[in-house]
């Protein structure tokens, strides 16, 4: 009996481990996407600070869904220039896209507030290489790029989280 106990309890422990290392590395669907947390706002706020700040960056919104505590918003594929780093690995091609979620998480504080939500950005970056299409996130020019997009949008989102 002792040995039936140890052994689930290992069990146990290695599905844990698993899990955590399986959700750490693929925070979303895109496994290789960029992840950023934005900071807290409105549903409203949320979907005018998307609207009012992909347009500076060149970006468009594809769709916007909301499923009551989870919103998206996904934007259309932008084709970009390519950065010298890409170039230099023999990349043909490459194109962004944003995607944008807000979720009213209840553990994120004991101050829930109902109307506010959680947001993050996740930003998949693709290059065709010659043959297909692969997720690309390294380079410094390519990260610098995003973090000033980034900024941008937590700003934004400071920004009008005050006019309430």
């Amino acid at each position: 009996m002792l040995l039936f106990k140890q052994l689930i309890r290992f069990s146990f422990l290695f599905l844990f481990i698993g899990c955590y290392i399986s959700f750490e590395n693929k925070p979303n669907n895109e496994s290789n996407s960029l992840r950023y947390h934005l900071g807290t706002a409105t549903s409203a706020q949320f979907q005018k600070s998307v609207q009012e700040v992909i347009v500076l960056y060149g970006y468009s919104v594809k769709e916007y869904s909301s499923y009551g505590n989870y919103q998206i918003a996904d934007t259309y594929w932008k084709n970009r220039d390519l950065y010298p780093t890409e170039s230099d690995k023999g990349i043909l091609e490459a194109k962004t896209k944003l995607l944008f979620t807000a979720s009213n998480d209840r553990v994120d504080s004991f101050e829930y507030d109902a109307n506010l939500f959680s947001c993050y950005l996740d930003i998949i970056n693709r290059c065709y290489d010659g043959e297909k299409w692969i997720e690309y996130n390294d380079g410094p020019e390519l990260q610098l790029s995003l973090d000033s997009i980034v900024e941008e949008i937590k700003n934004e989102f400071i920004f009008n989280m005050q006019d309430l």
